[in-house]
């Protein structure tokens, strides 16, 4: 069971270069995390809340986590 436990946040390296092209190329993103940081100075101070909160809204993060694949064999006849 521990060993499939997710602990802390995605590894930096991966979310880091990913939430800098997630500001460049979605204002709307970029709007929304500015706010939080200026209204939030826990989460500002705090890199790798920064950093989980891109990894929460990657298209390519979500779940998968979790997941792993699973080969299903189909029944001889």
């Amino acid at each position: 069971p521990e060993l499939m436990e997710r602990r802390g946040s995605r590894e930096r390296f991966i979310v880091a270069p990913m939430a800098d092209r997630m500001l460049r190329t979605d204002p709307e993103l970029r709007r929304a995390f500015e706010e939080r940081l200026a209204a939030d100075p826990a989460f500002a101070g705090d890199p790798d809340a920064r950093l989980q909160w891109f990894a929460d809204r990657s298209p390519h993060l979500k779940s998968g986590g979790t997941v792993y694949p699973i080969k299903r064999e189909a029944a001889r006849r």
